[in-house]
């Protein structure tokens, strides 16, 4: 079944959009939106959609983050395009999946990988820590819930939008690897050591 288009702003919105996926609808169709800016990476349409009432404020939204290790002990991480930075691989969980689900969804979709989850760490976030502002000035705090996973399947590679690069990091590597400041956060709560 094609989806429909879900139309934001005077734009029209068919799938979880970058801002090269977004069809202008002119500029009468939206007059109050002139202030919206899209951002570089990936948004859902549900996310897009809240943007429409609450502009850039903060949303708190329901996460996911996977710590997938391989048998020596080594972290998967993941750069990210908007910022260049290293990052746990995860991300916002769909209206209607679980976040064992989206677990599993977002390591396919940041890395290739087939992973199968392990256990259940905890759940983190909401606070100034784990707070993101995007280069568009959307802001969003992330309440994720936290897995440790393995790789079953697949060849690694990147999205090709939100994702630039994927690596192993040796936990020694971990304190000078250029992490951003959700991946730092939530590894350090998991007592992952990140100073030299």
């Amino acid at each position: 079944m094609p989806r429909r288009a879900l139309e934001v702003c005077g734009y029209s919105i068919t799938r979880v959009v970058t801002s090269t996926d977004i069809t202008p609808l002119g500029t009468d169709s939206a007059p109050n939106c002139a202030a919206v800016a899209w951002p570089t990476v990936a948004v859902s349409s549900y996310i897009a959609r809240l943007r429409r009432f609450v502009g850039h404020d903060l949303l708190l939204i329901p996460a996911v983050a996977t710590l997938i290790h391989d048998d020596a002990g080594n972290l998967l991480l993941v750069r990210q395009s908007d910022n260049g930075k290293w990052a746990t691989v995860g991300g916002a969980i769909d209206p209607g999946e679980g976040p064992v689900e989206a677990a599993v969804r977002e390591a396919k979709e940041e890395t290739g990988l087939d992973v199968g989850i392990e256990q259940l760490l905890g759940v983190v976030g909401g606070g100034k820590e784990f707070e993101i502002t995007y280069p568009n000035g959307d802001r969003v705090a992330y309440i994720s819930t936290v897995y440790t996973a393995h790789v079953i399947s697949g060849e690694m590679q990147t999205d090709g939008d939100e994702i630039t690069e994927v690596r192993w990091f040796a936990a020694q590597e971990l304190a000078t690897a250029e992490l951003n400041a959700f991946a730092r956060s939530l590894l350090a709560r998991f007592d992952y050591k990140l100073t030299p």
